[in-house]
């Protein structure tokens, strides 16, 4: 087995450099900023999603007491609220 080295050089200058590098480090930085923005907003669908399960369960328990669930909401006309003391 024959190893062969290659060597490129490339000629660049040092302003192009340091662009280079902040490029880069832009790149790291903004990666790092959509990761955090990814989890705020998984924590905050979390959230979210508590409330309207405690929300539910107080409706569902709300109109339980009526002997109304919440499949029936489509179907309620403000008489049946009325008449169910909803008003």
């Amino acid at each position: 087995m024959t190893k062969t080295k290659i060597e490129i050089q490339i000629d660049i200058s040092d302003e192009k450099l340091d662009w280079l590098e902040y490029m880069l480090e832009k790149i790291d930085d903004d990666a790092y900023q959509a990761a955090e923005a990814i989890a705020f907003l998984g924590d905050k669908t979390g959230e979210t999603l508590n409330r309207i399960d405690i929300y539910q369960a107080g409706l569902e328990e709300i109109l339980g007491r009526k002997g109304f669930s919440l499949d029936d909401l489509d179907s309620l006309t403000d008489l049946d609220l009325a008449s169910a003391n909803f008003t």
